[in-house]
């Protein structure tokens, strides 16, 4: 209920949770949550319906979500764990969590000491640094989990994938305003699989090793963060991708005519080439998500892709937009 915003349209109020339902359906999916991720998908049907329907209301928008029973999925996919890795599994704590207020405190009365005593204050200089380790960690932590999701994603889609590896090049550490970016790059790697690698039988045909590559660098240069993600699939068809843009109504063919314009398109809310809508993609949201996730950190991006050789998404961030707070 907290996604409605009174002063916001009922069309916009479903432009966001939908985003917000869409970009969750990914990571519930890395998680293998299944029934949650097919109640996710339920809803996003529903509210994709309501779109199209000017006759929504917010009071409508509202009813519905107090309908979902979103703990509900959630306790099914958590028993199915609790049944298979056991209780202790479960109730076992091995997190500790610090709230920001607590942790500005923290900090504050550190940095008073060392401001008392500025010739002594070796220790607590450390001190200070494991102070912001409890709140900012390495960036390449914040994408563990996508090697494992890749694997299982490659299996579900029957896609022959060789390991992805994060390879990170940085030694840069972020917090919590990082963390919707890193979320929302989920939409990039379900795309580079599902859309991108070909099946195994398709690049045999095409004179390809059998298993496919998704590439995930990460790099930093004095005033940026740059991540980049590829891979050696099928590429992406513009000609199609401008078809599909000009038969919807989302452009016209002279909006069309140059290449950047056309990229664009794969930004685009509703806007998709994938013929099936499944409970991993096909509806044409997700790197909308990833967009709005990349502005609100003043980033930029590219796209740079050859039709049969692959695709590869470059994000630049400013390492200020990252380190505020610190």
């Amino acid at each position: 209920e907290g996604f409605i915003v009174w002063e916001r349209t009922p069309q916009q109020n479903l432009t966001e949770l939908y985003r917000v339902i869409h970009t969750y359906k990914g990571l519930f999916a890395q998680k293998d949550f299944m029934t949650t991720l097919q109640g996710l998908h339920k809803v996003e049907s529903r509210l994709s319906q309501w779109l199209q329907d000017e006759t929504i209301s917010n009071e409508i928008l509202q009813t519905m979500l107090k309908k979902i029973d979103f703990e509900l999925w959630l306790k099914k996919d958590t028993d199915i764990l609790r049944d298979t890795l056991g209780d202790d599994f479960m109730d076992r704590k091995t997190t500790i969590t610090i709230d920001d207020e607590t942790y500005e405190t923290l900090q504050n009365k550190i940095l008073e000491l060392i401001d008392a005593q500025p010739e002594e204050c070796h220790e607590l200089l450390e001190l200070l640094e494991v102070i912001k380790g409890l709140k900012y960690k390495p960036i390449g932590e914040y994408f563990a989990s996508l090697p494992k999701y890749v694997e299982l994603l490659g299996e579900r889609l029957e896609k022959s994938l060789n390991a992805m590896e994060i390879r990170d090049e940085t030694n840069v550490s972020v917090g919590e305003v990082f963390r919707g970016f890193a979320k929302s790059l989920i939409h990039i790697i379900r795309n580079s699989v599902d859309h991108g690698i070909e099946s195994p039988e398709e690049r045999v045909e095409r004179e390809k090793e059998e298993e496919g590559n998704i590439f995930f660098d990460i790099a930093e240069t004095e005033d940026t963060v740059i991540v980049k993600i590829s891979d050696d699939g099928r590429g992406i068809d513009k000609d199609k991708l401008k078809q599909k843009a000009v038969d919807g109504g989302f452009r016209t063919p002279q909006e069309l005519e140059d290449e950047e314009s056309v990229i664009e398109l794969l930004f685009e809310d509703y806007l998709s080439t994938k013929e099936e809508i499944n409970d991993l993609s096909g509806r044409g949201i997700g790197l909308a998500s990833v967009r709005s996730e990349l502005l609100k950190l003043g980033g930029s991006y590219k796209v740079i892709s050859e039709l049969g050789k692959g695709t590869r998404f470059e994000f630049v961030i400013p390492k200020k937009s990252l380190l505020r707070g610190i």
